[in-house]
């Protein structure tokens, strides 16, 4: 029997196939979306007006009564601008409407888990990092004493404002002046104590390293300490190397994170 080779079966294979079979018809992909690069900063300016625009309506004071004064009445049709100006945007950008409304509607939530972390990635800043982290931790340890805290103020100061009642001024007075001891106090005291995010850090080390998990990767095996054994076969050279190599990277893993 003559030896075949395998590669000439599959050209010869290859060669049999029809020469003239017709292409299947593909879809041609849809072009990509594209903006220019002006637009986006553009954006941001217009999702900052119209948020800062939103807020102090809200909970501050009637933004189109006090800019428009005697012309207030046309704030009445404020909600046929805003249609106008979409029905613009559709016509102008078409499919990027949809994308630029929920760029403006979404803009706190992307300024909080895209723009501010790119920026502080870009940076190359370990510095920028930790102090983004720490205001983080600041913020959600302190968050319900501040609402709370705060909360109580607003009330307080909006009854100073507008009660002439001596039953109402003097318990909103003495807890502004309470307030503003207390806050004094907090201040000095924060200025003398560790801070709380370096506290937080220095508690995920020890447990991580203190941890069973941590132990069981770095610490060596009993059998490795006995005086009995003399030279290690290969088990036990495998167990030691892997001990130490968990040792080495959790030493430059704490290591990183420290600096």
């Amino acid at each position: 029997m003559t030896d075949v080779d395998i590669w000439a079966k599959i050209e010869a294979r290859g060669q049999a196939q029809p020469s003239n079979a017709a292409a299947e018809d593909v879809p041609a992909a849809a072009p990509p979306i594209k903006f220019p690069k002006w637009l986006f900063p553009l954006l941001d300016g217009i999702s900052a007006v119209v948020w800062i625009y939103v807020v102090l309506d809200l909970f501050v004071f009637d933004v189109g009564t006090t800019v428009l004064g005697t012309h207030a009445v046309l704030y009445q049709y404020r909600f046929l601008f805003f249609l106008a100006l979409l029905t613009i945007l559709a016509v102008t950008l078409r499919a990027r409407a949809i994308l630029v409304v929920g760029y403006v509607v979404l803009f706190p939530l992307l300024l909080l888990v895209w723009k501010i972390p790119r920026l502080i990635y870009r940076s190359r800043s370990w510095v920028a990092f930790l102090a983004a982290m720490n205001a983080v931790v600041a913020f959600f340890q302190g968050f319900r004493y501040d609402l709370v805290v705060k909360t109580l103020a607003l009330f307080a100061g909006l009854a100073i404002i507008e009660s002439h009642s001596p039953i109402v001024l003097w318990p909103a007075m003495a807890y502004m002046g309470f307030l503003l001891i207390a806050s004094f106090v907090r201040t000095v005291r924060h200025s003398f104590q560790r801070s709380r995010f370096v506290t937080a850090q220095e508690r995920f080390v020890v447990g991580s390293v203190d941890s069973k998990l941590v132990r069981s990767l770095t610490d060596l095996n009993p059998a490795l300490l006995r005086p009995e054994v003399t030279v290690f076969d290969d088990q036990q050279i495998t167990l030691f190397t892997n001990s130490l190599a968990f040792s080495i990277l959790s030493n430059r893993v704490l290591y990183l994170w420290a600096y």
